[in-house]
């Protein structure tokens, strides 16, 4: 009844804060899940007794609010709030990752300002959203403080942005010691529909090292195009520069950067069913370069491919054993193929079914030995969803990994359990 309170409370500062603007000039949308799941085996192996390792079964749920308010035409500010997100119960805070105490309560996660400007100018000021660009693929979403301009140019639209990822100029002696981000794209949409776009970013981050910093060029580029009942979408990045870059007076060894991803995604559509197909790559980090870092971009915890593997919201990290052998939700060091269907046999239910093949690019090392494998597994996945109201729909799935000789580690004795996932979701959006 406190947090319901307290929610309550906060949308009702909202609504004082914009007394000036009338009903109309204020939205409300956001949405409200529960999970309930049960994951047969989340470390792959076996405990001493010969019984298989722990399960998790539990229910979990997640809570946000978005509110907007129009204060003038072409003027806007922008709220995410999110609250009760975690374990139904739990002693354990959170589910999501980055999630804490504050959001058995409320968070205000977001407040950023939207405004048109002369000559087809505008800017988005603010903590605003940040890891996202063009397709799902390297996408994690996160709140950061931006500053962004925008400009038409022919048929598109000219970006450019600044970030502080992190500020240290309050905590230290070192005026430089922040992580910030700087880039500069084109997004724009053909006439037959063809939506692409480019974007260059520069990081520069030294809030984390005291001696050294490290300097990253990322270059991406994307496309998503429908071609009568085929629609397509693909995505590429790279990223270049310095690991460690060592400044005065400090010495070492700089490590240089230099990781690609790729990514193409066909669905092909017949009425009220659908086929298609994904593919992507990561380039993971060859174990025998020391001086170098080969890892591709790997913010990817919004790219949920499968229902057990690379899931960062129901299964996570699956894996290790004593061995060091993990896969988390943010999928790094692979190439993933997938088929996928879909079936809608009535108005209201969605079915939909997956097969995925995954292996690693690069074998890593653990205790200066090589793992004995590069294969991850397979998954097959199953989902039905039906609509209870337009705004209110019920998903239960089953997901089964079976898991490759990579959760081994480095020992070929260690013993490999497959796993199993069985869930079910209810999803309010308004």
């Amino acid at each position: 009844m406190k947090k319901l309170f307290v929610v309550l409370l906060a949308l009702g500062l909202l609504v004082a804060f914009s007394s000036a603007a009338t009903a109309a000039d204020v939205k409300l949308s956001g949405y409200y899940f529960i999970v309930g799941e049960y994951v047969s085996d989340t470390s792959l192996g076996k405990t001493d007794s010969g019984d298989e390792g722990p399960t998790n079964a539990l229910y979990w749920q997640k809570l946000r609010f978005n509110p907007v308010l129009q204060v003038a035409d072409g003027l806007k500010i922008t709220f995410r709030i999110d609250a009760m997100t975690g374990y139904w119960n739990g002693t354990v805070v959170g589910k999501l990752p980055g999630y804490g105490e504050n959001n058995r309560n409320v968070f205000f996660r977001r407040s950023y300002i939207d405004a048109k400007l002369p000559y087809g100018l505008a800017i988005r000021a603010g903590v605003t959203q940040g890891g996202t660009f063009g397709t799902i693929w390297c996408d994690q979403a996160y709140d950061e403080g931006r500053i962004y301009l925008f400009a038409k140019a022919g048929p598109g639209t000219v970006v450019a942005l600044t970030a502080k990822a992190a500020e240290r100029d309050a905590y230290t002696d070192n005026a430089d010691a922040d992580y910030d981000k700087y880039a500069l794209g084109y997004m724009g949409k053909t006439e037959g529909g063809i939506e692409y776009g480019a974007l260059w970013y520069y990081l520069r981050n030294a809030a984390v090292r005291a001696t050294s910093t490290a300097n990253y060029h990322v270059p991406m580029a994307y496309m998503k195009g429908t071609f009568g009942p085929l629609y397509v979408e693909a995505e590429w990045n790279y990223m270049f520069g310095k690991d460690y870059e060592y400044f005065d007076p400090y010495t070492g060894t700089d490590i240089d950067r230099g990781g690609m991803s790729a990514y193409v995604n066909a669905k092909y559509n017949m009425g009220p069913a659908y086929v298609g197909g994904q593919f992507g790559w990561l380039q993971g980090d060859d174990p025998d370069t020391t001086d170098k870092n080969e890892t591709a971009y790997t913010g990817n915890a919004d790219y949920d491919p499968c229902l057990i593997l690379f899931n960062s919201d129901y299964a996570d990290s699956i894996g290790d054993m004593g061995t060091y052998a993990v896969t988390t939700g943010n999928i790094g060091n692979a190439w993933i193929a997938q088929v996928y269907g879909g079936f809608t046999p009535m108005e209201k239910l969605d079915l939909f079914a997956s097969f995925t093949w995954s292996k690693a690019d690069e074998t890593p090392m653990a205790g200066g030995k090589k793992f004995v494998s590069d294969d991850y597994g397979y998954e097959f996945d199953i989902t039905a969803t039906y609509k209870i109201y337009d705004n209110l729909e019920y998903m239960v799935g089953f997901g089964y990994f079976f898991a490759g000789d990579y959760y081994k580690g480095t020992s070929e004795s260690n013993d490999v359990e497959n796993n199993y996932l069985v869930i079910n979701k209810l999803t309010l959006n308004f």
